[in-house]
């Protein structure tokens, strides 16, 4: 299956698979294909998406590596094979873009004003100048980005978290008494004839009023690193309290989000200690996808060492661009969680609805939370697909009152 990294922080993987590719280069083609000349109105994310999908089937026969970059441009390998398979290919992305103005007037077929061909033989050089000027841009425009949030939040009257700011963030964590923040949501199953039935509950910490408690001038989330260095504590946190309270978590099914590095720490085998086997088959582990693929190595060992033991595993913050990309048998998943959107339903068209019924089939309609549902058209829409597990705001009225 082939790889998509279409993270700013995931530029630096292209640079290093390239650099890779230095001592082995016999039979590998390299493609750079600017999408970002297209004006922004051609480059959907339907579009996109679906540019991504055209590619990716090169993948069931050949050896390959496929990188979106943030501003759209896509540089994929493939090895062993001859331009001409891969020119039929580009001409279908030409003709998903054709109505852009880069090709207007131009020669039928034509594709060089947004594709350029590499032989990593004899222009490997070039092509890797090449790259690191687009990831060179591309850092540039996301540090571009991101001074536009500061000033945005700034005008908010939140400072941005900042390292200085960790230590103090840190030490209200350990001594904050975390139950006063943890939430809890339930996914149900829906019967056709008996309606909704909670079948296991997520625990999660509200951010939002963790935010406000520990430090109310400052946004915790607007560094997504530092972020991150908090979910951890936040993690170890989440531990502890369950062992402290594990006659109330454990008697029904719950699921907790956790971080993949959490799960390989001296704190995390402790936890695992004080839970009885039989009890360990109702805890699942949601997540994320950014986490996961971030280092397969790391996921793959903790999905074998805790899987063996008997813990679930979940893939948490899908949607119907990402669904495409994820095989959950192929990951060794227990479930996948897609959330709702309303442009699932925007599509006049019916094909996405039916790509993702596809998609769904693939992963078992059974194995898949459809999660976010704020009203009864998300329901609706999550049936169609085969989907029987629920979660969001319009379950929880549904449970409370008694509603099937």
């Amino acid at each position: 299956m082939v790889e998509i990294h279409n993270r700013i922080d995931d530029c630096d993987m292209l640079l290093h698979f390239l650099a890779a590719l230095d001592k082995e280069k016999k039979g590998w083609m390299a493609v750079h294909i600017q999408l970002s000349k297209l004006r922004p109105k051609s480059r959907s994310a339907n579009q996109l998406r679906i540019a991504a999908e055209t590619m990716e089937s090169l993948f069931d026969k050949y050896e390959g590596r496929l990188f979106m970059m943030p501003a759209g441009d896509v540089a994929f390998f493939i090895k062993g094979v001859t331009k001409a398979v891969v020119e039929p290919v580009v001409d279908r992305l030409r003709y998903l873009f054709s109505e852009d103005p880069l090709f207007v007037g131009s020669i039928e077929g034509d594709s060089s004003r947004f594709v350029t061909w590499y032989d990593l033989i004899t222009e490997y050089r070039a092509f890797q100048n090449r790259m690191q000027g687009v990831v060179k841009q591309a850092i540039k425009d996301r540090a571009t980005q991101l001074e536009k949030e500061r000033e945005a939040r700034l005008g908010t009257g939140l400072t941005p978290i900042e390292p200085s700011h960790l230590a103090k963030v840190g030490e209200a964590l350990n001594n904050a008494d975390l139950s006063e923040w943890i939430r809890g949501q339930s996914i149900c199953l829906h019967d056709p004839e008996q309606g909704f039935r909670p079948v296991f509950r997520e625990f999660f910490v509200s951010i939002g009023e963790l935010n406000r408690v520990l430090m109310a001038e400052v946004d915790i989330t607007a560094n997504r690193w530092l972020f991150q260095y908090l979910t951890n504590l936040l993690d170890q946190r989440m531990l502890s309290f369950l062992i402290r309270n594990n006659q109330a978590a454990y008697r029904k099914a719950f699921s907790i989000n956790i971080n993949v590095s959490t799960l390989l720490t001296p704190e995390f085998k402790k936890f695992d200690q004080q839970i009885l086997p039989q009890a360990k088959r109702t805890i699942m582990f949601e997540l994320q996808a950014i986490d996961v693929y971030s280092d397969m190595g790391a996921f793959v060992f903790a999905r074998d060492t805790w899987q063996e033991k008997g813990y679930r595993f979940c893939l948490d913050g899908l949607n119907h661009l990402t669904l495409p990309l994820v095989d959950r048998r192929a990951l060794g998943l227990d479930l996948l969680k897609i959330n709702w959107s309303t442009e699932m339903v925007q599509d006049e068209t019916g094909k996405l609805a039916e790509k993702m019924q596809d998609m769904v089939s693939q992963a078992i309609p059974s194995r898949v939370i459809f999660a976010r549902c704020d009203s009864s058209d998300a329901v609706q829409f999550g049936r169609s697909l085969g989907i029987s597990l629920f979660q969001g705001r319009y379950m929880d009225k549904v449970v409370a009152g008694g509603q099937g």
